[in-house]
């Protein structure tokens, strides 16, 4: 795959709390797309394990709680799996309570629109993008035409936040959750955080088991709280709400994060995208994780401790740096355990003048050799490269114009041919009333009446 054609991502949403219920949600599972038949045939050999067939929801959660709990476990521990959800509370958003939207479904699609074009600008802003989005929605019995309008909303949403040449949403589609397990899961995770919420600590909690495991895998008591904008497992409530407050996640299974693949977080970058970063399990052309970054990362941590060990000039063990590096030193041997374990080993000659000074001496050549490599490299380029893709942004507009341009001209064409149709339909129509009208004027000759008494013999 290209860096010129985009990555293509597939995003399964289901709602819950749509009847008598204080919070509504959606919630959704995001996914790399040629990792799709892997995750349905994961979920398949999990269900199959536990005697589970057919759908699974949070509703039908009761009673199978091996496989929930399982299940829950392979999804924090996978990094290609993402969910994304928006809570808000019926009584503080407006839109709930107009009279003329009591009985429609209006608020529900705006919501949608909501969590899938934030969270798809979101994930246009990382690395490989620009993406497509393939977007499936639990099907509620909507016709083709309301689906239709549906995928105009989202895609000019996600056109808004970002700058995309190509149609962001390449399919988008009401689909039967019995077909879809990432409907599915995304309907288990949600209910659940739902159902938490609803109950609030006063009423009697209905499946906690499950629950307090979800809890657990985030690292809290509860799912009583909102979580900070992040990759793995989102927990959003509309600023129009008032509610729970955020708290920081300390996720189980730390190498389920998407973020722990990078040296560093994984930040929010505004509203709509995240800073650089994005693991490799979501693309599979990108290749490996930059190690060399964290092997040097890890040799200037073990030459700070050289020197911080001559300064000192301390026997015995000591232990430098902090994060993922940890540098151990003892006697004439420095030894660096990087958080990618990579092992690094440097012998220095404790105490003395020249060992210190040929660890100076290095560090001039070093910073020498990136002196002449930064004056060899050609500035030009960069510039080159940025003028090179405002070009193509400007292309693909000027082409997206003219193709606008041309169908409002066929659509011109069109409409001038059909009026003049219906004027030739309305003069034809005219002519034949006026002949009819003549026609009747006409006069016919009168018969002559017969006189009384004639023809009495």
């Amino acid at each position: 795959m290209t860096e010129a054609v985009p990555r293509t991502m597939s995003v399964y949403c289901d709602e819950t709390g749509a009847h008598d219920c204080s919070y509504f949600a959606w919630g959704s599972i995001w996914m790399a797309h040629e990792r799709q038949d892997e995750f349905n045939a994961r979920i398949d050999a999990i269900a199959k394990k536990h005697g589970v067939r057919g759908e699974f929801g949070w509703k039908d959660s009761q009673g199978r709680a091996a496989f929930c709990k399982e299940l829950v476990r392979w999804f924090f521990q996978q990094r290609w799996v993402c969910f994304q959800s928006l809570f808000v509370r019926k009584q503080d958003m407006r839109i709930f309570t107009t009279e003329r939207l009591k009985n429609d479904t209006v608020a529900y699609k705006k919501l949608l629109c909501t969590l899938v074009a934030v969270n798809a600008a979101n994930f246009d802003a990382l690395p490989g993008g620009p993406r497509q989005f393939r977007i499936l929605v639990d099907q509620v019995g909507d016709k083709p035409s309301v689906t239709e309008e549906e995928y105009r909303i989202v895609a000019a949403a996600i056109r808004k936040r970002t700058d995309h040449a190509l149609p962001p949403v390449a399919t988008f589609a009401r689909v039967d959750s019995q077909s879809a397990r990432g409907i599915q899961l995304a309907d288990l995770l949600v209910g659940a955080i739902r159902a938490e919420w609803e109950a609030d600590g006063k009423k009697p909690i209905k499946r906690g088991g499950l629950r307090k495991y979800i809890a657990e895998c985030l690292g809290w008591e509860n799912l009583r709280a909102t979580t900070p904008r992040n990759l793995k497992f989102n927990i959003w409530l509309h600023n129009a709400c008032e509610g729970y407050a955020m708290h920081p996640m300390r996720l189980k299974y730390p190498q389920g994060d998407p973020e722990e693949a990078f040296s560093g977080k994984v930040v929010m970058r505004g509203r709509s995208g995240f800073r650089p970063g994005f693991p490799s399990e979501f693309r599979s052309d990108w290749g490996e994780l930059d190690a060399k970054r964290r092997l040097a990362r890890s040799r200037e941590a073990a030459k700070g401790a050289v020197l911080e060990a001559h300064n000192k000039g301390k026997p015995g063990e000591e232990k430098h740096g902090t994060g993922e590096d940890v540098v151990r030193s003892a006697g004439a041997d420095v030894e660096v355990v990087g958080g990618s374990h990579l092992t690094l080993r440097i012998t220095r000659v404790a105490g003395s003048a020249k060992g210190k000074s040929s660890v100076a001496q290095s560090r001039e050549v070093a910073k020498e050799k990136a002196r002449k490599t930064k004056e060899k490299k050609p500035k030009v380029v960069g510039v080159a490269i940025k003028e090179t893709k405002a070009a193509e942004r400007a292309e693909a507009r000027a082409e997206r114009l003219k193709t606008k341009k041309a169908r409002a001209q066929a659509w011109a064409k069109r409409k001038a041919k059909s009026r003049a149709r219906k004027k030739a339909k309305k003069e034809q129509w005219e002519a034949r009333m006026k002949e009819k009208e003549a026609s009747r004027k006409v006069a016919k000759p009168k018969e002559k009446t017969k006189k009384k008494g004639e023809g009495v013999k």
